[in-house]
């Protein structure tokens, strides 16, 4: 009964207040971004590695490796198929797998090929290696069936997000083992190493950081811009009142003040400080503004130049020519701001004495 009270109240104030219409809308907007956020990882839900390097099991020695990597800026660095104990614990053999660049498209799609010669010296190591009717071979303690393993090493990344993986074997191989496989979702997960989990939502930090990466650039251009112009127009005002406070005389002053209205003006007296008054608080409004506004949009571009700076495709890729201007930029922005809210200051201060100075002038 409580909670119906509270909800037929909350529909009497937002009736009394209209407020229907901005409900609808943010009820609108929270969906879309739900939907945005939530929809492509709970339809195609992906396999999260929280490392750098990772490794897919395989039962025999496969023709073709095919992965889906989802994080775009997942830079492969090498790759190497190994043979590992049984246990898991010993390394018995490994062949590094020539690295090619990935398709283009939403995702970065590495196709990896073995070639024959490593396909042969694999499987020589695997049967070298492979348990004997005496417990050992080749001098090796007894392993016994030993495993194929293929360990992907990309450049530093907080993370990996994998979309799928397809493994190809010879079409005429015998081994029931060697069976090609397209692997997705928890099937997937199922022949991760190391540790992994499945990702049924988008990280908006992820979402908002890779949009500001896109928009930084162009963004920084418009902003230090405006902030630039605001400066120059507020150093108008600065000139402006230190002219009306110490360069120009009383008498001067006074003639012009005084043809601002027609001599034949009921009252022209109080209509013309009326008209200063009026004219300050509206010089006033829009120094206050500035000088809000002004370090507003230097902090917001700091902030955005340092997401851009600190984004993982920039780390990821030892990117120091895109840090060190992104961290220039963060500082002009600074700068800038700090500049902008010094100089309303003075503005605001002369404005105010100038305004002083024609009330007393105007008797």
């Amino acid at each position: 009964m409580a909670l119906l009270s509270t909800a037929r109240t909350l529909v009497a104030r937002v009736n009394a207040r209209r407020l229907w219409p901005a409900m609808l809308f943010f009820s609108t907007g929270a969906i879309a971004i739900t939907g945005w956020l939530a929809w492509p990882s709970i339809a195609h839900p992906r396999v999260r590695v929280p490392t750098s390097t990772m490794s897919l099991m395989f039962g025999c020695i496969p023709n073709e490796f095919k992965v889906k990597v989802a994080t775009p800026y997942a830079v492969l660095s090498r790759v190497s198929m190994q043979l590992v104990a049984s246990n898991k614990k010993r390394l018995l053999a490994t062949y590094d797998l020539p690295v090619v660049d990935p398709s283009d498209g939403e995702m970065r799609v590495y196709d990896l090929r073995v070639a024959d010669t490593v396909r042969r010296q694999y499987t020589d190591a695997v049967q070298t290696n492979t348990t004997g009717p005496a417990g050992s071979t080749g001098g090796l303690p007894a392993t016994g069936t030993p495993l194929g393993k293929i360990t992907f090493e990309f450049l530093k990344a907080p993370s990996i997000d994998l979309g799928s993986a397809e493994i190809k074997y010879p079409e005429k191989s015998l081994d029931p083992n060697c069976r090609n496989m397209n692997l997705e979702g928890a099937s997937l997960l199922a022949v991760i190493e190391p540790q992994a989990r499945m990702q049924y939502f988008t990280l908006i930090q992820e979402k908002l950081s890779d949009l500001i990466l896109k928009i930084n650039e162009t963004m920084a251009n418009i902003l230090v811009a405006a902030l630039v112009l605001m400066f120059f127009w507020l150093l108008s005002f600065v000139v402006s009142g230190l002219t009306r406070i110490y360069l120009i005389s009383d008498d001067a002053l006074r003639s012009k003040l005084s043809g601002r209205l027609p001599a034949t003006t009921p009252d022209r007296v109080e209509k013309n400080k009326l008209l200063t008054r009026s004219r300050y608080s509206s010089i006033r409004r829009r120094l206050v503004v500035a000088r809000v506004v002004g370090p507003a949009l230097g902090f917001l571009l700091t902030v955005s130049s340092l997401i851009a700076g600190l984004h993982p495709s920039v780390t990821a890729e030892q990117d120091t020519f895109r840090f060190v201007s992104a961290l220039q930029l963060a500082l002009v922005a600074t700068f800038m701001g700090l500049l902008v809210r010094i100089v309303a200051e003075f503005a605001l201060r002369y404005e105010h004495d100038a305004a002083e100075r024609e009330l007393q002038l105007l008797g």
